[in-house]
C-alpha cells in the first residue's frame, strides 16, 4: 500500500488533499503543527469519511512541524514507505491527485 505524507491536515487544503487521497484508497501519514487549525476540525473530517465510507484507519496523525527534523525523523522511522506530497503548497482536484500520484511509480 502507498503512504503518503500529507502536511497540514487540518487546515483547508490539506484536509481536502486527505479526503480525495482517502477516496483513492491511499494510506495518509499527516503531520500538523496545528499553528494555523485545530484539531478540532478532524470530528467533522471523520463525520465525513463516515458519510463516504471512507476507512479512517488509513490517516496516521503526527503532532510536529515539518521545520523541525525530530519531527520529520519520528515519521520516517514508524513508516518507511512513504511518497512524499505537501498539501500546504499544492491544491488539486481529485483528478489531478491521480495523476501525480501515478507519475511517482
Amino acid at each position: 500500500m502507498v503512504i503518503i505524507l500529507v502536511t497540514g491536515r487540518a487546515d483547508f487544503i490539506g484536509s481536502h488533499t486527505c479526503m480525495n487521497l482517502l477516496e483513492l484508497s491511499y494510506k495518509i501519514v499527516n503531520l500538523d503543527s496545528y499553528l494555523n487549525s485545530s484539531k478540532k476540525f478532524f470530528k467533522e473530517i471523520n463525520k465525513i469519511c463516515r458519510s463516504k465510507r471512507i476507512n479512517q484507519n488509513l490517516i496516521n496523525n503526527f503532532e510536529g512541524d515539518i521545520s523541525v527534523i525530530k519531527s520529520i525523523e519520528e515519521i520516517f522511522r514508524k513508516s518507511k514507505e512513504i511518497k512524499l506530497f505537501n498539501s500546504g503548497i499544492y491544491s488539486f482536484c481529485r483528478t489531478q491527485i491521480s495523476k501525480i500520484i501515478r507519475s511517482l511509480f
